[in-house]
C-alpha cells in the first residue's frame, strides 16, 4: 500500500514495506522537491554571483584574494625560474597532479632523485596563460633548469631515455635529494 502526503517543500511519498526480520511494516521515505523549491535553495546557497534582479553593492561582490595583471605574472615567473634551479609549472601539485603529463614529469624527476619546486597553473588563470606567453610554448607542464626553458613532458621523456636529462641536471645548480640508505 502507498500513502502520500504533501509537505512544505514538496511531495513526500511513503511506501509500506514488509521486512522479513521484523514483524509489521517499515516505512521508506522519498522526497521529491518541486522546481520552485530547488530554485529557491539554489539561489540561497549558491556561490555564484547574484542575478541581476538581486545585484548588490560592489563592496559585497566576490573578489579574488590576489589581484594580478600579466606583468606581475611575468615578474613572478622570472623570479621563480631565477631562484629555483629546477622549476616546474604544472597542473596540480607534485603530491596531487591533476594531469597525466604533469605526473609523468614529476615521476621522472623523483625517480632521478632531484629536488625541484613547482607551481600549480590551475590555481590562477593568468598564471596558466602567462607561463605559455613567457616561454612561447603552448602546453603545460613546463620545466626550467637554471633559468632556461627545457620543454614539456615529451621532451623530458626523450631526454630521460637518452641520458641527456641526467647530464643536464648533473651539470646544473639543481641538487639531489638526500637519501637515507642504511645497510
Amino acid at each position: 500500500p502507498m500513502r502520500a502526503s504533501i509537505g512544505r517543500f514538496g511531495r513526500v511519498a511513503r511506501t509500506a514495506l514488509t521486512a522479513p526480520a521484523r514483524k509489521g511494516p517499515c516505512f521508506a521515505s522519498v522526497r521529491i522537491l518541486s522546481h520552485r523549491t530547488i530554485n529557491l535553495c539554489t539561489r540561497a546557497f549558491s556561490t555564484s554571483p547574484p542575478e541581476s534582479e538581486f545585484e548588490s553593492h560592489d563592496d559585497f561582490k566576490p573578489q579574488s584574494k590576489q589581484q594580478f595583471d600579466m606583468s606581475d605574472i611575468h615578474s613572478l615567473i622570472e623570479k621563480d625560474v631565477k631562484e629555483n634551479p629546477l622549476m616546474i609549472y604544472m597542473k596540480g601539485t607534485p603530491n596531487s597532479p591533476r594531469c597525466g603529463f604533469s605526473k609523468t614529469v614529476v615521476d621522472i624527476l623523483r625517480h632521478m632523485g632531484y629536488d625541484f619546486r613547482a607551481r600549480d597553473v590551475l590555481s590562477n588563470e593568468l598564471l596558466r596563460q602567462g607561463i605559455k606567453d613567457f616561454s612561447d610554448w603552448p602546453t603545460v607542464p613546463q620545466v626550467y633548469i637554471d633559468g632556461e626553458f627545457v620543454g614539456g613532458c615529451d621532451i623530458m621523456i626523450e631526454m630521460f631515455k637518452n641520458g641527456e636529462l641526467e647530464e643536464l641536471l648533473s651539470s646544473s645548480a639543481a641538487s639531489k635529494l638526500e637519501t637515507n640508505e642504511s645497510s
